[in-house]
């Protein structure tokens, strides 16, 4: 190594190696340009040629010197002519390389995301979670599973907009199903795009008959598929229920012969069900099912003097019998 073996030996040095310290750095190259005396960086009486850290900066010579080959020159980072082994700052960005958290790149502030001791400028993982920055979806935002709900190359961990609707998850009332709308029928914590009750009534939606008003019974009157709170045609006969005269019977020919406003499908129901007047209108009475005109019951005779009679029971054709058997037997009685 061109240093005398007599020499070597006078200062500890191992006479039969290139490298005395093992520090992959050759001890012709640590020990300076006097070949009477080595050169002692730091001033701690070790030299160079012996001395694992010959800078004193913290930082072993092996790790500074560039690489693991021996014959290569030591490395100098930031090309100031001084061997990164002899130099503090290796790469000259103020930071001394014994605290330095990226001795061979400049990074001033220091940032270590996964406060690994390597810091991002020189961590090929800032967050930590095994996936390299190139390939990572969150490279500040531990994610190793890497989901993209809406694949936009952005992991939903980092995404302030997991599913691309323009609303912040935050203020999202569907966080992973896009509704920029954010309708929410029944007010509560989730829109109705990924409320499975719209109208919170206690039936979901794929079975509510009416989705989107409260109707925990599920009445329907017709059998479509509309229950009746929501069903504007209650009996399916084409007209609407606020026009319908019988909105839960079918009558669409909508006949009230007693205009009450009740069509005689529901009116002569009720008639026919209890027979009595009182489920007619005023100015009807219930007969055989019928709701009749009330005048009708009675008739009026000549003269000013009224008889009444029941419609129901007309018995005029007996009186007539009567009248005629009266008068035979009278003039029988005077032709004697």
């Amino acid at each position: 190594d061109s240093i005398p073996n007599i020499v070597e030996e006078a200062w500890g040095m191992n006479p039969y190696s290139v490298d005395s310290d093992n520090d992959t750095i050759l001890d012709v190259e640590e020990w300076g340009k006097d070949k009477e005396t080595p050169v002692d960086t730091d001033g701690d009486e070790i030299i160079d040629t012996l001395d694992t850290d010959s800078d004193d900066d913290g930082v072993l010579d092996i790790d500074e010197a560039g690489d693991s080959e021996l014959y290569t020159p030591a490395v100098d980072t930031d090309s100031d002519a001084v061997a990164n082994y002899l130099d503090t700052d290796s790469d000259n960005d103020g930071m001394n390389d014994g605290i330095d958290n990226c001795i061979l790149v400049v990074n001033i502030n220091q940032r270590d995301t996964d406060e690994n001791g390597d810091g991002d400028a020189c961590d090929g993982d800032w967050d930590g979670d095994e996936v390299l920055n190139e390939n990572d979806n969150c490279p500040y935002v531990v994610n190793p599973e890497q989901a993209d709900f809406e694949n936009d190359g952005k992991g939903d961990v980092c995404d302030g907009d997991d599913d691309g609707d323009n609303v912040v998850d935050e203020k999202d009332n569907c966080l992973l199903l896009s509704n920029s709308d954010q309708a929410n029928n029944d007010g509560d914590d989730f829109g109705d795009a990924c409320d499975d009750d719209d109208d919170n009534d206690g039936v979901i939606d794929e079975v509510d008959n009416c989705q989107f008003i409260a109707n925990s019974d599920q009445t329907n009157n017709d059998s479509d598929d509309l229950g009746d709170v929501c069903d504007d045609d209650d009996d399916n006969d084409t007209i609407k229920d606020g026009e319908d005269n019988c909105p839960s019977i079918a009558n669409l020919d909508q006949s009230d012969i007693d205009g009450n406003s009740i069509g005689d499908a529901c009116d002569l129901a009720s008639c026919s069900t209890s027979n009595q007047d009182g489920v007619c209108a005023d100015g009807f009475y219930c007969y055989q099912g019928e709701c009749l005109i009330e005048e009708d019951r009675y008739q009026e005779f000549s003269g000013n003097s009224a008889c009444s009679y029941s419609t129901d029971r007309n018995y005029s054709w007996i009186l007539v019998l009567l009248s005629l058997g009266m008068l035979f037997i009278i003039r029988r009685k005077v032709s004697r």
